[in-house]
């Protein structure tokens, strides 16, 4: 393996073309990649052999899917891929070399798109255009090589509206004239089992679902806006363990426990009083209500062990396109082994210094 550039304790980096350097990197030695690519025809970065300076649209995408095959060797078979790419314009026609070359991962490589996930800039360059709107986002692709892979989205999860929450205190029920279901002419769609359940959400929170808004950070050193620490930190929670065994690898998962915990059942859920014959829930009452009106509870009561007894240490992240070095840094605040390659020196320094920063920060 080549000498790294720069090391820290559990930080590597690479300076050199990232096909070459994952070439000489075991075989899925990482859990979790995060990048973004230089995008075709957009940004010299003053680099000879550069990705992205390609005559065609074409050698170009033959060059990232040299790139992404060597990525999803290198990749465990239950880890997850983060590829910011983006796109640009030639002439007036969108390229769409992003799409282009996912849709080439998924049908040639046998890569598995799970999510776009739309990366809103709510402080996106303003444009002179005046044929069309202005660009105010970027695609995420999230690709995984197996149906079954390692994602903790208890990790991520958002909070909650006050909205949400309070219409959570309310049993499942809607009103309706389906005279077919247990709740008699005031029920409707309710599945069976369910009637009169109290559904507690997520104490965690919600899925933050595929649309996260994002504000991209203005960076002195390297003279444009970089991939924000707040973009890359959720891909690293969600999808890097924070403990793997020492000899086998494998990460642990968390033990979710879901607990039905009853509740009142005189609780008033309809025009008259509960438990009268005007209360729509007056059926349930009647009935075993060891089944009805229901709290449902989450929490997390710990973690897997593989029962082998080496030990534990970090999931590792991998960057093959590092720039000034966002994903290290959020790998470090969050205890992560990350390697990062860069065939820039200029950027290998910068990326170096804001470890460096960091460190003196914590």
């Amino acid at each position: 393996m080549i000498k790294p550039y720069y090391q820290e304790d559990r930080i590597t980096i690479y300076n050199g073309d990232s096909i070459d350097i994952m070439k000489q990197m075991p075989d899925e030695s990482v859990n979790t990649i995060i990048t973004s690519p230089p995008y075709w025809s957009l940004r010299d970065y003053g680099v000879e052999s550069q990705i992205g300076l390609e005559g065609t649209l074409d050698k170009y995408l033959e060059k990232m899917l040299a790139v992404t095959i060597e990525v999803k060797r290198v990749l465990r078979k239950d880890g997850v891929f983060f590829l910011n790419w983006g796109d640009c314009y030639d002439s007036k026609c969108m390229v769409l070399q992003n799409f282009r070359g996912v849709i080439r991962m998924v049908d040639e490589q046998g890569w598995i798109l799970r999510n776009v996930i739309i990366w809103y800039k709510p402080n996106h360059m303003p444009s002179s255009v005046k044929d069309r709107f202005t660009n105010a986002y970027e695609p995420v692709f999230l690709l995984v090589k197996n149906k079954n892979y390692w994602f903790d989205l208890d990790a991520v999860r958002a909070p909650y509206k006050p909205s949400t929450m309070e219409r959570a205190k309310y049993p499942v029920i809607k009103f309706g004239r389906n005279t077919d279901n247990p709740l008699g002419k005031f029920g409707k769609g309710i599945k069976k089992g369910n009637e009169g359940k109290i559904v507690e959400p997520n104490p965690l929170g919600k899925n933050p679902g595929d649309v996260w808004a994002i504000s991209t950070h203005p960076f002195p050193d390297a003279h444009f806006a970089t991939f924000p620490l707040e973009l890359v930190e959720p891909m690293i929670k969600a999808g890097c363990p924070q403990w793997v065994c020492k000899e086998g690898g494998k990460p642990r998962e968390r033990i979710v426990k879901k607990n039905y915990v009853p509740t009142r059942p005189g609780n008033n859920t309809g025009n008259g009083k509960s438990g009268t014959d005007l209360d729509p829930n007056k059926s349930l009452h009647q009935r075993d209500i060891s089944k009805y009106r229901m709290r449902i509870e989450y929490y997390t009561v710990g973690w897997t062990d593989c029962g082998c007894n080496a030990g534990w240490e970090s999931g590792i992240v991998l960057d093959p396109f590092m720039g000034s070095g966002t994903t290290l840094v959020a790998a470090k605040r969050l205890k992560r082994k990350a390697i990062g390659i860069e065939i820039n020196k200029k950027y290998c320094d910068i990326a170096i210094k804001r470890l460096k920063e960091e460190r003196s920060l914590f």
